[in-house]
């Protein structure tokens, strides 16, 4: 993962840790970027054609520098909590129905609220459950 977000013309470097949310383990990408304008929704779209969605970080997390331990390593402790993911669309809620249906179906499977419009991968959903 680390090796297709560095590909990106504006990524300098990156590094992936995994945190676990209330029922599933999450991606997040720190990135140090050459391109100041370089955001999330960019890197996401890259990386969705390059590897399978369950290998597409959930969050990102732009920093000036990795922090480094005494040997010169990142220093995971020291790396900043990720924020919520920028929006890249208006959410919107469910309409009719078929979509009640389906975002509570997601909330029983995920745990947490969705909208009718947010990508299945974005909002938690994976293949391995």
């Amino acid at each position: 993962i680390q090796k297709q977000i560095t590909t990106h013309g504006d990524v300098e470097a990156s590094f992936i840790t995994v945190t676990e949310s209330a029922k599933a383990k999450e991606l997040i990408a720190y990135v140090i970027a050459k391109n100041i304008n370089i955001s999330a929704k960019d890197l996401t779209n890259f990386l969705r054609i390059r590897l399978p969605a369950y290998c597409v970080p959930k969050y990102f997390v732009f920093l000036d520098k990795f922090p480094l331990n005494q040997n010169g390593k990142v220093d995971k402790s020291r790396l900043p909590k990720p924020s919520p993911q920028a929006i890249f669309e208006k959410l919107r809620p469910a309409r009719g129905d078929v979509e009640r249906e389906i975002v509570d179906s997601f909330k029983k499977y995920t745990g947490r609220a969705h909208m009718a419009n947010e990508c299945f991968f974005d909002s938690g959903g994976d293949s391995l459950k």
